[in-house]
């Protein structure tokens, strides 16, 4: 997927998404190319940019966020043990898309968390955030669009709601559904490596 810093579409590789950045001296003009949806998302983030895919749609735009939301269909998971974490994130992700999956048997042939949401939702662009500050995932929650975020030691955790102080965190390890304030939240997301993967629903 080609990400551009540019007014117009770009050609080169579509589908692609495109960069509205009002950066000094090139206002609204082509910057650079990336080639990684998270590289776009973190300059936006920087600059105040949107960024929108080839058809001119949305998928990314700073200050677009109310000031708080919550998943509320996404309800607390059984407690299962760090290994297990990611399968629970990933079964309740497509399960909340109307989808069932055996992600855990998945996971066990080889395959890995983005390969398997490709895979399932085929209506959507599925992307990897690594490296994105947990600030810019927000935007994806506030469309009611849960954020899978792995952890350094292979825990999976997601983010389904967030408001002025807080993150509402889903954790299958403590079988917990759970606020965490957004500073110490951001911190240990950093820790991390920011490992985030979510997606942009094609029909909006």
């Amino acid at each position: 997927m080609t990400v551009c810093l540019t007014k117009v579409t770009c050609k080169e590789t579509p589908p692609s998404l495109v960069l509205l950045s009002p950066i000094p001296g090139n206002r609204y003009g082509v910057d650079d190319v990336y080639f990684e949806p998270s590289a776009a998302v973190a300059l936006a983030q920087e600059t105040s940019g949107r960024v929108v895919d080839e058809t001119g749609r949305t998928v990314w735009f700073k200050g677009n966020r109310v000031a708080r939301n919550q998943i509320m269909a996404i309800t607390e998971p059984e407690a299962v043990p760090k290994e297990a974490s990611l399968g629970v994130c990933l079964d309740t992700i497509l399960k909340f898309e109307g989808i069932t999956a055996a992600t855990q048997l998945m996971l066990e042939e080889g395959k890995d968390a983005l390969e398997i949401l490709k895979e399932q939702l085929v209506e959507t662009t599925v992307a990897d955030m690594t490296g994105c500050p947990m600030d810019a995932m927000l935007y994806f929650v506030n469309k009611d669009i849960p954020v899978l975020a792995v952890l350094s030691d292979g825990e999976a955790v997601m983010i389904t709601g967030f408001n002025e102080f807080n993150i509402v965190v889903f954790e299958p390890t403590t079988g917990k559904l759970y606020k965490k304030g957004l500073n110490d939240s951001a911190k240990w997301f950093a820790e991390n490596g920011n490992r985030f993967i979510t997606y942009f629903k094609e029909e909006e």
